[in-house]
């Protein structure tokens, strides 16, 4: 239950967590943010826990550099305003070519955020983040901008190329936020619910991404808005079903290089061309 356990993690390392027998979770309750420092080559296999952090402040796991690495973990469960997982990596270590697996992420009454990606120290590129239940956040997965890279190990500030599968997130108020500066080149596979009074299910900036989204407004059809494209994306492509025109959208991207492709509009139409 101490977050210091990880503090020896070395290169070529394994942790396992696993429950035995099968279908018991190990509970761990933190009482400060459980940090996972820089490592490479390295593996957490935590499928058997359900980890709690219930202090109002503070994030749960924060994951710093990264190399080759393969974290797992089964619920990670917050009341606090801050990030249930975020990868943080410090100027000493980008985060790189690695996988982050969970099974569930869970907020209290729309708060904090689930996933957080923040590149403003080192960059984040060329990862993989799946995850299959994402609640109750007021940001389910945030994609923050770049800063400089003044006395880092990379030259120019990037998050970019990572793939991201989210096969269902519901009951937060913005389910996907995308920034716009050196946030590009990403793919997203992911499953929106965005069921909730006001809710925003995909904010969208940075070029060059590709989402394959299953959108649910369920009670909202018309009322939420589906997708809003923010100053700064370009030249990002959105495979939606049910169709776009199912649901509301804006766009505030400034730029016609933002393209839907829809089963009723073919073969593929700008957001620039759609009627409103």
């Amino acid at each position: 239950t101490q977050p210091n356990l990880l503090n020896t993690l070395e290169k070529d390392s394994t942790w396992r967590l696993n429950s035995e027998p099968a279908g018991i979770k190990i509970p761990i309750s933190l009482t400060k943010t459980l940090e996972i420092p820089d490592a490479t080559n390295c593996s957490i296999q935590a499928w058997g826990t359900h980890i709690h952090y219930d202090r109002a402040e503070g994030d749960t796991i924060v994951i710093r550099g990264m190399n080759a690495c393969r974290y797992q973990f089964r619920t990670v469960e917050s009341k606090s305003t801050g990030e249930a997982i975020c990868i943080r990596p410090h100027k000493s270590m980008p985060a790189l070519m690695s996988f982050v697996d969970f099974a569930r992420l869970k907020g209290n009454q729309q708060t904090g955020i689930g996933l957080m990606l923040d590149p403003v120290k080192e960059n984040i590129c060329v990862n993989r983040f799946t995850g299959t239940d994402v609640a109750g956040f007021d940001k389910g997965v945030f994609v923050g901008d770049t800063g400089g890279r003044e006395q880092s190990a990379s030259v120019h500030g990037k998050a970019d190329t990572n793939w991201f599968w989210m096969s269902y997130i519901h009951l937060c108020n913005t389910y996907f936020q995308k920034s716009a500066n050196g946030v590009n080149c990403s793919v997203w596979h992911v499953n929106v619910d965005a069921s909730l009074p006001e809710s925003v299910a995909i904010r969208a900036a940075g070029k060059f991404g590709k989402w394959y989204v299953i959108m649910g407004t369920y009670t909202f059809e018309g009322k939420n808005n589906a997708i809003l494209l923010e100053p700064g994306a370009q030249r990002c492509v959105f495979e939606v079903h049910p169709p776009l025109d199912y649901h509301r959208w804006e766009d505030h991207s400034g730029s016609d290089t933002n393209i839907i492709l829809s089963t009723t509009i073919p073969p593929h139409s700008k957001f620039a061309d759609l009627p409103q």
